[in-house]
């Protein structure tokens, strides 16, 4: 449910909700004026480094392989998505009876919001022992840029 929809429903939740949002901001500072944003607590968790060229994205996903996951971008929003499939007869092991299940077996996704100062043509991932890396470079400004003038 969004935000938005939550407050219309449960109006009193509104301040405090406000109330946790002006806490974290105050105890995280760097996370306002950062190149990216993105709901805290989701899944998978995840970590955010700037560097002076990029940013890096670093999840957590135990337990799944590269081909149950899909990144993509579209309009500055990053999205991660990943499937957790039940084990089966296609697993190559022999079917036998469920003694009891806790490991979670479902879909997730997760969006990032990028700043438009971010390189969406260059992001690069990588996947391995169950830590998912991106590297989003940061575009050059164009200030920075040497342009020879013609005189005329």
């Amino acid at each position: 449910m969004k935000r938005a929809a939550i407050h219309a429903n449960f109006p009193n939740l509104a301040p405090l909700d406000n109330l946790f949002d002006d806490w974290f901001l105050k105890e995280f500072p760097e996370l306002k004026n950062s190149n990216i944003s993105c709901a805290v607590g989701a899944y998978p968790k995840m970590d955010a480094y700037e560097y002076v060229d990029s940013v890096k994205l670093i999840a957590e996903i135990p337990g799944l392989s590269k081909k149950d996951l899909d990144i993509n971008v579209e309009r500055n929003m990053l999205t991660i998505t990943g499937t957790r499939r039940p084990k089966s007869e296609d697993d190559g092991e022999q079917c036998c009876k469920v003694i009891w299940s806790e490991i979670k077996k479902s879909s997730f996704q997760r969006k990032i919001r990028l700043d438009d100062k971010l390189n969406s043509d260059k992001i690069s991932a990588k996947f391995e022992d169950g830590e998912l890396t991106i590297i989003i470079p940061k575009l050059v400004p164009d200030d920075k840029i040497k342009k020879e003038i013609e005189i005329e």
